[in-house]
C-alpha cells in the first residue's frame, strides 16, 4: 500500500489510546505496526487541519529495532484461588504469572491502553499497555508513521460546526 503521508520520529504527535494494532511484522530489521486506525493530533507536523483526525490503515515503522519484554499478565491461578475465598480486588503486578509470549503470535487485533515513547540518552523506547494483560517494549533507532487521508475529526475532538 503507497501512503500519502510518512513522517519521522513524530509519535509524539499520536494518540493511540483504544486504536487496534491488526498484526506486527519484521522486515530486516524492521518492526512494522498496521494499525485499524490511528489519531493524528493538530500538534503533528502535516495536520494542517486544526483538530485532531483519525487516518486509516496506518503504520508504525520502528527501524532496527529489539525487543525489550513482550508478556502477558496470565491471572487464571489467581482467579481460580481468590474463587474460594470470595475475593473481590486483585494486584495484577503482584498476583499475576507473568508469561513471556511471543509478539507476532500475541499482538493480533489488539486495543492499545497506554503508550509511551522514551529517549533516554540517545536510547530510544517505546512502551505499549494493551488489553488482555499485555505489555510490550522495544527499542529502536527511529520511528516512521505512514497514513494517508485525515476526513475525520478524533473521538476527543469537539465537532463544532
Amino acid at each position: 500500500m503507497e501512503y500519502k503521508y510518512i513522517s519521522q520520529d513524530t509519535l509524539g504527535h499520536l494518540y493511540l489510546h483504544d486504536c487496534i494494532i491488526n498484526r506486527v511484522e519484521q522486515v530486516g530489521s524492521s518492526l512494522i505496526f498496521y494499525f485499524e486506525w490511528i489519531n493524528v493530533l493538530k500538534t503533528h507536523p502535516f495536520n494542517k487541519t486544526g483538530k485532531s483526525k483519525i487516518t486509516r490503515k496506518s503504520l508504525l515503522v520502528f527501524d532496527n529495532a529489539s525487543v525489550i519484554f513482550c508478556k502477558y499478565y496470565d491471572m487464571v491461578r489467581a482467579y481460580a484461588k481468590g474463587e474460594k475465598t470470595d475475593k473481590k480486588i486483585y494486584r495484577v503486578e503482584e498476583e499475576a504469572d507473568i508469561v513471556d509470549v511471543d509478539l507476532f503470535e500475541f499482538c493480533r487485533n489488539i486495543e492499545i491502553l497506554d503508550d509511551k515513547e522514551e529517549n533516554i540518552d540517545g536510547e530510544k523506547t517505546w512502551y505499549c499497555l494493551c488489553t488482555k494483560d499485555f505489555q510490550l517494549k522495544i527499542k529502536y533507532s527511529c520511528s516512521y508513521v505512514h497514513f494517508n487521508g485525515l476526513e475525520e475529526n478524533a473521538w476527543f475532538e469537539r465537532d463544532d460546526s
